[in-house]
């Protein structure tokens, strides 16, 4: 049987046991290695979800915070003193970041949400000022305007001629010790010259409601109320005949009927044309020529002997038929009648 081979290791034992055991890691220091990225992940996510965690808390505390707010603004903006509507805003919105910051959960909350609060108060603020400065001017125009009318009823209203005579010195020192300083200088320059556009606008309406058919006359007549503009103009006259309207229609309609018996009022055809529309003052001529005609017949009736009448009515009638459509005829021939 052959003899296997035999080997012999160099080196000494001790030298191998050394490199056998020097390539060994601990095992405590290869776990910790490799879970360091997943630890510090976790921690690091955990970190974000807190802060979203507070971010969210906080931004619910502040829109509840604005809607609280919204009530103090309504409050105060309806006020014309910037020093009472800022002393409002500033207790009641002291209150309510105190009240909502004692619900926020942790100090981090607390500072995000009162950081937020204090932001919106802020821009609130400047929302208030500009709003009173607002009040402040509108109220400013009332009281102006309130002193205007006085001023301007004085002078047309007033005996004497002394307050028509200083109006305008009146109407300017009231517009320059009013706005100076609170409206653009163009502004004010404007106001004060238009205030003979001012004066003769107050007189027109004024005609309109107590004499509207002689202020239409002169609204129409270019050489009266010259500073008021055309587009004042145009729209005063339309006033004055919407206010001519009615009461034109009644007179005509009052006429017709007096006509009819044989009895003759005035009517003024001619400024009818002035107020009524064409189709309408159309109408109303050819009735109104029907009507005079009328009324001249029936003087003719009431002026013949009787013995004649009966010629005569016929005699009238048949020239109506003949002058005049079946309709308008037919008019006639019941009116006459109704006279005779």
């Amino acid at each position: 049987m052959p003899k296997l081979p035999t080997f012999q290791a160099e080196g000494s034992v001790s030298q191998l046991a050394g490199t056998t055991t020097g390539t060994q890691v601990p095992l405590t220091q290869t776990l910790g290695t490799a879970l360091k990225p997943i630890t510090d992940l976790v921690v690091k996510q955990k970190v974000q979800e807190k802060n979203f965690e507070n971010k969210t808390e906080a931004l619910k505390l502040e829109n509840d915070f604005v809607t609280d707010m919204a009530k103090v603004y309504d409050k105060v903006n309806v006020l014309e003193n910037k020093d009472q509507a800022q002393s409002i805003l500033k207790e009641e919105s002291d209150a309510l970041i105190a009240s909502y910051g004692d619900k926020a959960t942790n100090s981090n909350v607390k500072t995000l949400f009162n950081n937020s609060a204090l932001s919106e108060v802020q821009k609130g603020i400047f929302r208030v000022n500009t709003q009173i400065s607002k009040n402040i001017l509108n109220s400013l125009q009332n009281e102006v305007n309130k002193k205007e009318e006085r001023l301007l009823a004085n002078a047309f209203l007033a005996e004497g001629d002394f307050d028509y005579a200083v109006l305008a010195v009146d109407l300017e020192k009231l517009y320059r010790d009013n706005y100076d300083g609170r409206i653009p200088n163009a502004n004010l320059k404007a106001l004060i010259d238009n205030i003979p556009s001012t004066i003769e606008l107050f007189e027109a309406r004024k005609g309109i409601t107590d004499n509207p058919k002689e202020t239409l006359i002169n609204l129409k007549d270019s050489e009266k109320f010259k500073a008021i503009p055309l587009d004042e103009r145009f729209k005063l006259i339309d006033d004055a005949k919407r206010t001519l309207r009615q009461p034109i229609i009644d007179d005509f309609n009052n006429f017709i009927a007096a006509a009819n018996r044989g009895k003759k009022i005035e009517f003024d055809i001619a400024f009818a044309k002035e107020v009524l529309d064409t189709d309408t003052y159309n109408a109303y001529a050819t009735k109104y020529k029907i009507a005079t005609e009328t009324v001249a017949d029936a003087a003719v009736l009431n002026s013949i002997p009787l013995k004649d009448l009966s010629i005569t009515l016929d005699s009238m009638i048949k020239s109506k038929y003949e002058k005049y459509g079946e309709v308008d005829a037919q008019a006639f021939e019941t009116n006459l009648k109704k006279i005779t």
